[in-house]
């Protein structure tokens, strides 16, 4: 079987690191060959030669993956792909929570702001017309249970949407993470965006009544961020926190996990999210997770329960700061609560490991010629 994988595979971001470790698990077990999205912008017509010359096509899916200016291509490229096509889709929203809500738009002339809405919009824009025709898809995949009942109530056939789970890189050391001294290390890595709630992390930090240091390990990904990365330094500087709060920039794959393996725990408290690289991230290195009370965070810890019958690797709280202070100084200094959720983390992380998934993943492959 010869799979072809389009994806980002030299970009700074999420999608790639993710696709780079899918295909370094899969490489060894079937005819695999990878392209770069951006490759269709320098030669259509060669990438689509090579594309039909595989068995299936999957395509890793964001739409601004597919622009090229101001112009979408996913259209053209996949419309001219002759073999079975997958996509993963890695964000899923009803209506993107940073942005205005389209179907609050009522009044006179209404089809005119949204006219004006979808030009002002165009990555949204191109995801309701992906959606409009399935993505062009023979299957859709989705990390999470609660973005395919999205994609159903958006209309997507439901038959071709499948849940497989977000597979987890294992890079913690064999004999166990060190948990030596007094001073609480804790930190969250990814990139500096607004679905974060910093206001939260600022005050839970303030109410830390020990000696701590905290490392956001990542930066900005555009310069649409550079406001908000502004402001963390502001208020970094206001609390005088300049020499226990550090914020690394884009650091390669290695540093990322050498910076995590220094942490206590990792806090994910996001206002919005539909899925995360950067949880499995820190699970992977054997550390525990507080997060917030999102669909997603729910839908990691049901999807092990269901599974294993034990208990969650994740620790949801709400927006309590309180709350979170409490349950970061027990994983520091009460062994056994902090031993169990370690060895809750450790089974969620080797059942969805990138080697498992990547045999689950060409079983499905096969399943698609086999109906």
């Amino acid at each position: 079987m010869k799979i072809s994988w389009i994806f980002p595979h030299t970009n700074r971001c999420g999608i790639s690191i993710y696709s780079n470790n899918y295909c370094k698990a899969l490489q060894s077990r079937v005819d695999l060959q990878v392209f770069n999205t951006s490759e269709f912008i320098r030669n259509s017509t060669q990438m689509i030669r090579e594309l039909n010359k595989a068995d299936l096509v999957h395509i890793q899916y964001e739409p601004s993956l597919f622009f090229h200016g101001k112009e979408c291509f996913y259209h053209k490229l996949v419309t001219r792909i002759a073999k079975p096509v997958i996509v993963s889709l890695h964000e899923v929203y009803n209506e993107d929570p940073r942005s205005f809500s389209r179907s609050q738009i009522k009044g006179f002339f209404r089809a005119f702001k949204l006219l004006i809405y979808d030009l002002r919009h165009p990555f949204q824009t191109a995801f309701r017309k992906h959606v409009y025709n399935n993505f062009y898809a023979s299957l859709i995949l989705v990390h999470h249970n609660y973005q395919a009942d999205i994609l159903t109530q958006l209309g997507i056939i439901k038959n071709r949407i499948h849940v497989f789970n977000h597979p987890v890189k294992i890079h913690y050391n064999d004999n166990g993470p060190a948990y030596s001294g007094k001073t609480l290390r804790v930190g969250m890595t990814g990139f500096i965006n607004p679905d974060y709630n910093y206001k939260l992390l600022f005050t839970l930090l303030g109410k830390i009544n020990l000696k701590w240091e905290f490392v956001w390990i990542g930066g900005i990904r555009t310069s649409e961020q550079q406001y908000l990365y502004q402001d963390i330094l502001n208020t970094i500087s206001v609390k005088g926190w300049q020499d226990r709060f550090h914020i690394t920039g884009w650091v390669s794959e290695q540093e990322q996990t050498r910076l995590i393996a220094g942490l206590d725990c990792a806090l994910a408290l996001f206002k919005n999210r539909s899925s995360s690289d950067s949880v499995p991230c820190i699970l992977g290195a054997l550390k525990p997770v507080i997060s917030t009370s999102l669909p997603l965070f729910y839908d990691i810890n049901k999807s092990f329960n269901q599974i294993t019958n034990d208990s969650s690797p994740l620790i949801i709280i709400n927006d309590d700061p309180d709350e979170i202070v409490n349950n970061l100084l027990n994983l520091k200094f009460d062994n056994q609560i902090r031993t169990e959720k370690l060895e809750q983390i450790k089974k969620y992380i080797h059942y969805f490991s990138f080697e498992n998934m990547a045999g689950k993943l060409l079983i499905f492959y096969q399943s698609i010629f086999d109906r």
